[in-house]
């Protein structure tokens, strides 16, 4: 995406990267770095102020994932090294 401009006007398809944290069914933690739209990151806060539950493999591309409750430093440098202003703070 390239930079925006304070004027520009916001579609919901502009793509971010962001990184989820979360649990198995089972209690493990995990962590996941998306690609997502704007639009499919509001719906995502909307179920999660109503309770649903996430279904990451349907809210965009699944860059990177691991287990554990926060990626490696390496991992967070990749990230941010790769998609620089995509990247959003969870």
């Amino acid at each position: 995406m390239d930079q925006l401009q304070a004027n520009d006007a916001l579609t919901g398809e502009e793509t971010i990267v962001t990184l989820f944290s979360a649990q198995t069914q089972e209690n493990e933690p995990f962590y996941c770095y998306i690609e997502l739209t704007l639009n499919k990151f509001a719906e995502f806060l909307e179920g999660q102020e109503q309770g649903v539950p996430a279904d990451f493999t349907q809210m965009g591309t699944i860059i990177a994932t691991g287990w554990g409750e926060n990626p490696p430093i390496e991992v967070q440098q990749e990230m941010q090294d790769k998609y620089g202003d995509k990247l959003q703070n969870s």
